[in-house]
């Protein structure tokens, strides 16, 4: 009737109540492959993209930039803060000061507004109350929400009535509805290094350890 038989690729037959072989099985290995030659100098840029990896440039964005996204992540979320900061600017409309005065022209220019003391006095109030618990407050809360939300440490929590007076003409500028597209600060995108001379002129601008 016949039989059965195992017959190796090398021509070897072996029989078929044979229970195991020995064989040579390349089985794979987590190795640790350097990215760097030598202190200050990276393998090749071709090598980086043979191991699956690609080097990738993020920008800083510019300090108007990220002031534009900060105040208008507060203003789409905290409903009041861009009501209260318009109703500010109006009476510094009013007023017919610039948004970067100072305290003494402000004070001047309500002098020059009311003839009488109560008058000076009663709008004199209503500004500091809307500075104090309307723009000041939200500002404040705002701060403490954009922080959470980016957990970016270089967002000061504190805000003062000094940071205010110094931050109001950019509240003002990013009110919504009163710029167009166009008027808003370019965000840098991420950058895929594609050769090598672009590394090293990205490496040439940017303050980093891993230069010679």
């Amino acid at each position: 009737m016949g039989k059965l038989q195992f017959l190796k690729s090398d021509g070897t037959v072996l029989d078929y109540s044979t229970p195991s072989i020995d064989i040579i099985k390349n089985i794979p290995t987590t190795v640790k492959v350097s990215l760097w030659e030598s202190v200050g100098k990276r393998i090749a840029l071709d090598k980086v993209k043979e191991l699956g990896l690609e080097v990738q440039y993020i920008p800083d964005q510019t300090k108007e930039r990220k002031d534009y996204e900060m105040i208008t992540f507060m203003y789409t979320n905290i409903v009041e803060f861009p009501i209260r900061v318009a109703e500010l600017k109006e009476k510094y409309d009013f007023l017919g000061v610039s948004y970067d005065c100072t305290v003494e022209d402000i004070a001047t220019a309500i002098k020059t507004k009311f003839e009488s003391i109560d008058e000076q006095a009663t709008f004199l109030a209503e500004f500091n109350s809307l500075l104090d618990k309307g723009v000041k407050l939200n500002y404040q809360a705002g701060i403490r929400l954009y922080r959470g939300y980016t957990d970016d440490e270089d967002v000061d929590p504190v805000v003062d009535d000094f940071i205010v007076w110094i931050d109001f003409p950019k509240l003002v500028k990013w009110l919504p509805g009163t710029y167009t597209e166009s008027e808003i600060p370019r965000h840098r995108d991420v950058e895929i290094i594609a050769n090598a001379e672009r590394e090293a002129e990205i490496l040439a601008e940017i303050d980093s350890d891993y230069q010679e």
